[in-house]
């Protein structure tokens, strides 16, 4: 009988010798992914996702068109980051020179731990974004956006003056250095995209592109399309936020291609009693009979949505066991 360990150790000692003890393993020696990640701040986003929010170690890009969401979702994730990873840091780089720190606050940011970077070129946010990854304090990093990075040389060039690809050729070379050290040091990078129109579409082709080339989608380990379907309104006339939905278009992880829909309450976020309720009554946690009536186990929780959700808000204890059953079930998934 063949002792793998022992009869094959000469083609290790030889790898490790020509490039180091952390290139080659036997695969069941191999760690695997801890399975930690932080709440997107939406209980159905988190369960669509399939392993309970924005996994450390992995890449995530989130696109869509304007005013979706995707910066709300991006700065929930950093609230939930920093109450769970207390000792690390979390690091906003803000290409477009937009966040609105006020709003970052209001859903949870705490901005005297937060790294903000102010780059001014492609080269100098992909640089901030290599030095926080590479070290082990960063828990989480989000580039806003792929779309707004333009090198040095475009930036120099006139209005005529044709550039192809730049974008994707530093996001290639980016990639190829950065995606073993984003596992290695568990650091969660979380990248916010926007959709382009194709000015090259042919017949039959897509109207639309996400920019950032191919090593940019196939770098990413979870894709989530975040769009505007719909408002939130109250009364007849008063509009107070938007319904979103996110579609995982690529998923490493868990089953892709999952769907969810939620609420963003203008100057808010994502109400979390809310999605809570929706989730769990989804996944069979919360049971909901005739006439909208909610129950957890023995316990009314009122009828309808907006009892049932201000119930939950008046009863810490029962939405955290509530919410810790959702997780427990995100962990059922993979």
């Amino acid at each position: 009988m063949v002792d793998f360990k022992k009869d094959f150790k000469d083609i290790i000692v030889e790898i490790t010798d020509k490039s180091g003890k952390e290139t080659i393993f036997w695969a069941d020696d191999f760690p695997r992914w801890n399975g930690e990640s932080f709440s997107s701040g939406s209980a159905a986003v988190d369960s669509a996702v399939g392993v309970g929010g924005i996994p450390r170690g992995k890449i995530t890009q989130i696109y869509g068109p304007a005013s979706g969401g995707k910066t709300t979702l991006c700065l929930q994730t950093i609230s939930s980051a920093q109450k769970q990873a207390k000792n690390s840091v979390c690091a906003f780089i803000d290409v477009e020179h937009a966040l609105d720190l006020d709003y970052a606050v209001d859903l949870g940011v705490k901005t005297g731990s937060l790294l903000l970077v102010k780059p001014r070129t492609a080269e100098e946010a992909l640089a901030a974004a290599e030095i926080l990854i590479n070290d082990n304090r960063t828990a989480l990093v989000v580039l806003d956006s792929i779309a707004a990075l333009y090198s040095e040389k475009q930036l120099k060039k006139s209005l005529d003056e044709a550039s192809i690809a730049t974008r994707a050729k530093l996001l290639t070379d980016f990639f190829a250095r950065m995606r073993p050290v984003v596992a290695n040091n568990n650091v969660a990078l979380l990248m916010i995209n926007q959709i382009r129109a194709n000015i090259n579409a042919y017949a039959n082709a897509p109207q639309t592109i996400v920019p950032g080339g191919k090593a940019l989608e196939h770098s990413s380990d979870i894709i989530l399309e975040v769009r505007r379907i719909g408002s939130v309104k109250k009364g007849v006339d008063e509009v107070t936020g938007n319904t979103t939905q996110v579609i995982v278009k690529k998923n490493r992880l868990a089953p892709p291609m999952k769907k969810a829909v939620f609420e963003i309450i203008f100057g808010e976020g994502v109400v979390l009693e809310r999605e809570i309720l929706h989730t769990a009554s989804a996944l069979g946690i919360i049971k909901k009979k005739g006439g909208g009536h909610y129950s957890f186990r023995d316990q009314k929780l009122g009828q309808g949505d907006d009892n049932a959700s201000k119930f939950l808000k008046e009863n810490a204890k029962i939405l955290n066991e509530i919410s810790d059953l959702i997780k427990e079930e995100h962990k059922k998934i993979k």
